[in-house]
């Protein structure tokens, strides 16, 4: 192409030069557009990551320098003189161009979907056309022409694909189907003009160029209409997502308010079942009560009439009613296990873990089962290893556990031996077995039997009765304890039940009494474990005594008129209490009292109190009778003015016992009224005293704990005990009753029994204290009790103490090498006011430190002059002999003692009063 310019302002020369400048610029121009539009497309690319902008890249590539090749601008500024690789660049691009045209043809097409006949030619065509751009360069002057026609035919037909592929074509795609139709037609026209068949290779170049231009700027509307049909779909997609969105909001506010509503029904359910769970409870206690009581009545007629009540009986008389005695016993062992089941399910039971030896418990256990298997004549073997390690149970618990699956072997088991054993398994478990040669269980009942009410099969409870909730209840028991239970068993060859239990290092504590732990409620007071029957329960001092029963029952009335009557007691009766209080007068009042507490009209509790304020708790004994065992019971029969309890369905021979010891209590005071009596009230004081003192030391970890006591001549009224709250912490009290003999025995002997339940409701010495003064103020005339609770916890190095008028506690301080004097603000001794303000005190103690809790007696021995030992001397020995073991430290402090008092007598002559001291040495 040439500019017409006046060849009166350049020359031809410069004419033609300044053509080519102008064609160089317009170039130059067009390859920029190119490069523009190849940038462009690649951040489109990066932006939609769509497989055709890369043959749209490639395509835009190729023509560039497609077009640097034909416009000479390649020859002269990028390959110079390798004329023959520019030479045969050409048929590189020819067929490259056509390999990008086909493929972006086949993927905007949608070739494979629009026409699948057609789409299966394109591999064949894209495979062959490398080959026939290198045929072309080897051979071009052989078959140029051949290789031309191929490429303007298969030009032809890709744009003829493109027709037949777009039958619904739109606007985006016929303008892909031109600039398709353009290209082609560039390559056409190349190829031509290297055929010499075309026009001025100027104005060829020219024309392929805005061809070129013209296709390039169709394919970038072509993906820009794309993109912008994108751009309406990722708008309405985001609309929609909008309305989604706005949609999920209100359905989530719905969803807040449902669940806010359901919150408050939770709220309001939970509400209900904690009213549910009261009224259960009250349930199960007022049902407990009304079942014990009518089967008290059946076991007690039934008992006395084999007493002899009604005169002497035939033997198949005899026989019919030990049967009702024995069912009876059966039916309240049935109501124990109902509220033992009921408690554990709503988790009413907490446990007391303790270290126990297995062997020695086992030992205890089979002696009490021995009299039941020799009459069988069964063999019990204890095959427990002695050297096995501790297990970490309630000692309370495990033989409940150990009585029910014994008791079911026992039951179980006719001919043959129950054997023990145990082993530990790889966790440290604890493996108990208890292997029996009884009936079996089928395989199919292995699961079934742990459930509730659940028995081998109805023959076998017909048989041997039961009601199947003794497995149940081993089963929440020993779960409760960390461990697992099953059994292995066949019909007709005996079983062997398994259960764990955790182990401990721990030293084992002394074991109690277990004989008396059929009745899992503890009672201070309960009947030896030792046969009843053999025991005199009777007295010839007591015959005649007038005991007034008072029970709204009229069953449970005439039971204990026959045991009573039987006993040599001459029985009054009352059905409430307005019949009672009038019966009652100072001229007519009976030597003791058995009082239910559930009546009409007036409670058991309102009728004490009141008898309380006209006679003492030694002028007129009660013994409170009530079938709720609940601790509260007791702590408000105590309040109320009780001097005992007995919990329905009682055994004669209990009843029998406590009403003995009171009139036998109650005859010692009168008589400690006459000076021949005197002896004699001594040695039943001395006996109660000593038996309400610890038989032992209590073994506590990081403790060390001795204490010494011995009473003067005169009995007095000095007291310590301790209640153990885990293996690392006890609650420690020291008390000094005011007064001598018998009266400050027995204030002795009921500050234990309240010291104690107010340990299983509180173990902080403040509240201890403050329960005590209210359990017993106005108990007693003109006595007071001054006392000293502390708590100590081992692992947490922590002292409380709370004081009611008693001395200060000695604390010596092993690091600062001091002793501590350690006073509260104590309040006034027990039972000396209603509202006794007590507070407490915590400090911190360590290895090393030593506590001491003493009574006055120390501090007040006298010598020959009669001057005092004092505070002063006794906090100077402490000092002095802080050294010495607590036991020389306690010999050492009597001897020092002596000799201030300076005379050689017998301990229980030396002081004025008794001695008691209690050392605590942390470790």
């Amino acid at each position: 192409m040439y500019f017409s310019i006046s060849t009166n302002t350049f020359t031809h020369k410069e004419l033609i030069q300044y053509n080519k400048k102008m064609l160089q610029l317009l170039y130059c121009l067009f390859v920029g557009s190119i490069i523009t539009i190849i940038i462009f497309s690649y951040y489109l690319y990066k932006i939609l990551k769509e497989k055709d902008f890369i043959y749209f890249i490639a395509l835009l590539i190729l023509l560039l320098f497609f077009f640097l090749d034909i416009s000479s601008l390649g020859h002269q500024h990028l390959w110079g003189n390798f004329k023959w690789i520019g030479h045969n660049l050409k048929y590189f691009y020819y067929y490259s161009i056509l390999y990008f045209l086909i493929s972006i043809g086949k993927y905007s097409f949608l070739i494979k979907r629009r026409a699948p006949k057609v789409d299966k030619m394109f591999p064949y065509i894209l495979k062959a056309l490398p080959f026939i751009a290198l045929l072309q360069m080897l051979f071009q002057h052989n078959i140029l022409n051949i290789a031309t026609i191929l490429l303007i035919s298969i030009v032809i037909i890709n744009i003829f694909i493109g027709f037949i592929a777009s039958k619904k074509r739109n606007k985006t795609t016929s303008v892909l189907i031109y600039s398709i139709v353009l290209i082609g037609i560039a390559l056409i026209l190349s190829v031509l003009g290297d055929m010499k068949i075309t026009l001025d290779k100027n104005i060829s170049t020219f024309i392929i160029m805005s061809i070129e231009f013209i296709a390039s700027i169709s394919f970038s509307y072509t993906y820009l209409s794309r993109i912008q049909n994108l751009m309406k779909k990722i708008a309405i997609a985001q609309t929609e997502s909008i309305a989604n969105e706005k949609l999920a909001i209100s359905n989530l506010k719905r969803v807040i308010i449902a669940q806010s509503e359901a919150l408050a029904n939770e709220k309001v359910a939970i509400d209900n079942q904690k009213k549910a769970n009261v009224f259960r409870n009250d349930f199960l206690s007022v049902t407990s009560h009304e079942l014990r009581t009518p089967i008290n009545g059946i076991i007690g007629l039934a008992e006395s009439l084999l007493d002899g009540f009604a005169g002497n009986l035939s033997g198949k008389m005899n026989k019919t009613i030990e049967m009702i005695v024995k069912n009876g016993n059966r039916l309240s062992n049935l109501i124990d296990d109902i509220l033992d089941y009921s408690s554990m399910k709503n988790k009413d039971i907490e446990l007391q873990f303790v270290s126990i030896h297995l062997k020695e418990f086992c030992d205890i256990i089979i002696s009490f089962f021995e009299p039941l298997s020799i009459k069988k004549g069964l063999l019990m073997i204890n095959n427990i290893n002695g050297d096995l390690p501790c297990v970490y149970a309630d000692e309370n618990r495990l033989y409940q556990i150990m009585q029910n699956l014994i008791g079911n072997s026992i039951k179980f088991t006719s001919k043959g031996s129950i054997t023990l054993s145990a082993n530990l398994t790889q966790s440290g478990m604890m493996e108990i077995h208890i292997t029996d040669t009884g009936i079996g269980i089928p395989d199919d009942m292995h699961y079934q039997i742990f459930q509730s009410f659940e028995q081998v099969s109805d023959a076998v409870s017909r048989e041997y009765g039961g009601t199947g909730l003794g497995l149940a209840i081993t089963k929440e028991l020993v779960e409760k304890h960390t461990g697992s239970i099953n059994v292995k068993s066949q019909l007709g060859f005996g079983s062997t039940f398994t259960f764990t239990l955790p182990t401990t290092d721990k030293e084992a504590v002394p074991l109690s009494d277990l004989s008396s732990k059929n009745n899992l409620v503890v009672e201070e007071n309960e009947v030896s474990s030792l046969q009843l029957s053999d025991i005199n329960l009777s007295s010839d001092q007591h015959l005649g005594k007038t005991i007034l029963v008072v029970d709204d029952e009229v069953v449970n009335l005439q039971v204990m008129i026959n045991q009573l009557s039987l006993a040599g007691y001459n029985v009054e009766t009352a059905v409430n209490g307005p019949e009672t209080l009038a019966r009652i007068s100072k001229t007519n009042k009976p030597d003791l009292m058995i009082l239910d507490i559930m009546m009409p009209k007036m409670s058991g509790f309102e009728v004490c109190s009141i008898i309380r304020e006209t006679f003492g708790l030694f002028e007129l004994p009660i013994i409170m009778v009530t079938a709720k065992q609940q601790v509260r019971d007791l702590v408000y029969g105590l309040q109320s003015g009780a001097n005992d309890y007995i919990n329905k369905p009682f055994n004669k021979h209990e009843l029998l016992a406590r009403v003995k010891n009171l009139l036998d209590l109650t005859d010692a005071i009168k008589t400690s009224k006459q000076l021949n009596a005197i002896k004699k009230e001594l040695e039943i004081a001395r006996s109660i005293q000593l038996d309400s003192l610890p038989q032992e030391m209590p073994q506590v970890e990081g403790l060390n704990i001795y204490a010494r006591y011995f009473a003067m001549e005169e009995v007095g009224g000095d007291y310590y005990d301790f209640y153990q709250h885990g293996d690392s912490e006890i609650n420690i009290i020291v008390a000094d009753v005011t007064g001598h003999g018998l009266p400050a025995a027995i204030i002795t002997s009921m500050f234990k029994i309240a010291y104690s339940v107010e340990n299983r409701i509180s173990k902080d010495p403040q509240s201890i204290l403050t329960g005590i003064n209210m359990t017993l103020y106005n108990q007693f005339k003109r006595k007071f009790i001054t006392t000293t609770s502390i708590l100590i916890n081992a692992k947490k190095h922590r002292l409380t103490m709370a004081s009611a008028g008693h001395l200060p506690t000695l604390i010596w301080r092993h690091r600062e090498q001091e002793l501590d004097i350690v006073e509260t603000q104590s309040g006034m001794p027990i039972g000396f006011i209603e509202n006794n303000n007590i507070s407490k005190l915590e400090t911190h103690i360590y290895t090393g430190d030593r506590i001491i809790l003493y009574t006055d007696c120390i501090i007040e021995a006298k010598n020959v002059e009669g001057e005092l030992f004092s505070p002063e001397r006794f906090y100077e020995f402490v000092k002095n002999n802080i050294s010495l073991t607590p036991d020389i430290f306690t010999d050492t402090l009597i001897y020092e003692l002596s000799m201030w008092c300076g005379v050689a007598k017998p301990l229980e002559s030396l002081f004025d009063d008794d001695f008691t001291i209690v050392v605590i040495d942390v470790i």
